[in-house]
C-alpha cells in the first residue's frame, strides 16, 4: 500500500476522486488492509484443505521429494526500497511449508486421527539467505520440498524463484520441523511409512465398531511406478545427501551460548527505543 502511494500516477489519480481529504483515505485503508488475516487465512485453509477436503486423494511415491510450488506476487508487504520486505519471506515459507507436509502426511494424519494418536509438526527453527530482491509487483514461485529427515527432525528446503526463462533463485529457507504427540516425540521415518511415502511394513492402529485394532499391512503402493524409481536404496541415498546440506544449520545451535546481557567485561547493554 505504502509503495503504491510512490508510483507518480497513484497521488494525483487519489486527489480527483476524493478531493484533499485523499490521504487520510489512504491511511484509512492501509490500517484496515492491516486488519486482514491474510497469513491466517492461507495457514488454516491449506491445512483443512490438505487434511480434509483433498484428504483422501492418492500420495504417490514420486510425491516424497517433488517440490510444492505456489505462485505469489510482490504487491502488500514492501520496504522503502519498494522490494519484498525480508520479514514477510518467512511468512510465505510458513504457510509452504505447511501445505507440504499437510500434503505428504495426510493419510497418516487421518489414520492417526482415527485412532485417536495425532502428531502434529512443530517449528523448530528457520534459516534464510537472500540473493536477490523481490521488486514491487513481481510475479515469483515458492517452491517447498522435503530435503531429508534423521531420527528427530524433518528439513524442508523452500525457494523463491523467479517466474519465467531466468528462473533465478530469490531467497532459500532452511526449516526444521518435530512430529510431537502431546509431549512424545514422533519419529520423521513412521510418519512417512504411514502416509504411503516409505515402502515397509508397518503395524497400524485402526478404529472399527467394536474399538481399536492392530492390522498389518503395506503403507506404499509399490505398484505405482514411481515405486520402481524410489527403491529404499535411493530414497536414503537421497536422504543422507540432504543431510549433508543441513549440516550448516545443524551448527547453529551452538548460537545460544553467544547470548550476552552487556554486563559482561569490554561490554556495554544498549537500551533500544522500541
Amino acid at each position: 500500500m505504502l509503495a503504491m502511494l510512490k508510483l507518480p500516477a497513484v497521488p494525483p489519480l487519489l486527489q480527483s476522486v476524493f478531493g484533499n481529504t485523499w490521504p487520510a483515505v489512504a491511511a484509512g485503508v492501509y490500517a484496515l488492509s492491516m486488519l486482514y488475516p491474510a497469513w491466517h487465512i492461507s495457514y488454516i485453509g491449506s491445512l483443512l484443505y490438505y487434511f480434509y477436503y483433498r484428504g483422501r486423494a492418492p500420495t504417490t511415491p514420486t510425491h516424497l521429494f517433488s517440490p510444492m510450488v505456489r505462485r505469489a506476487r510482490c504487491l502488500k508487504d514492501v520496504d522503502i526500497h519498494m522490494h519484498k520486505s525480508n520479514s514477510t519471506y518467512f511468512s510465505d515459507v510458513d504457510v509452504s511449508r505447511n501445505a507440504l507436509l499437510a500434503h505428504l502426511t495426510k493419510h497418516g494424519f487421518n489414520r492417526a486421527r482415527r485412532a485417536g494418536r495425532l502428531a502434529f509438526p512443530r517449528l523448530g527453527g528457520v534459516a534464510a539467505q537472500f540473493r536477490r530482491e523481490i521488486p514491487f509487483g513481481a510475479v515469483y514461485e515458492v517452491r517447498s520440498r522435503l530435503l531429508a529427515w534423521d531420527d528427530k527432525w524433518v528439513y524442508v528446503v523452500t525457494h523463491f524463484v523467479e517466474t519465467g526463462a531466468n528462473g533465478r533463485v530469490y531467497a532459500t529457507a532452511l526449516s526444521k520441523m518435530v512430529y510431537k504427540r502431546g509431549r512424545v516425540t514422533v519419529a520423521p521415518e513412521d510418519a512417512l511409512r504411514e502416509s504411503g511415502l516409505l515402502p515397509g511394513e508397518m503395524k497400524m492402529e485402526e478404529v472399527t465398531g467394536t474399538g481399536k485394532k492392530v492390522v498389518h499391512g503395506k503403507c506404499r503402493d509399490d505398484e505405482h511406478p514411481g515405486a520402481k524409481f524410489w527403491t529404499a536404496e535411493r530414497i536414503e541415498a537421497e536422504r543422507k545427501r540432504g543431510m549433508e546440506v543441513v549440516q550448516s544449520m545443524l551448527e547453529f545451535d551452538g548460537l545460544e551460548g553467544e547470548v550476552r546481557d552487556g554486563s559482561e567485561e569490554g561490554l556495554e547493554r544498549i537500551e533500544g527505543i522500541f
